[in-house]
């Protein structure tokens, strides 16, 4: 049986716009864009940095749940 796929938009969030989303400055995105880890996009020929909105809370909320550990 053929599952059905839906079609899902990604929503993409710039720098400022996670800044906003979250009420933090714009610094700590770039802070947090410094862990390799922190799901991301390059878009475009300046390669423009874009959040996958889904996967980058996923990431942040498995971040806090051990945030000792990176302290």
């Amino acid at each position: 049986m053929k599952q059905k796929i839906q079609n899902k938009k990604l929503q993409l969030l710039s720098i400022p716009q996670t800044a906003r989303l979250l009420n933090v400055k714009r610094e700590t995105i770039e802070m947090w864009l410094q862990d390799p880890e922190v799901p991301r996009l390059f878009v475009g020929r300046s390669k423009q940095v874009r959040l996958p909105q889904k996967q980058f809370f996923e990431y942040l909320d498995s971040r806090a749940k051990d945030w000792p550990q990176y302290q």
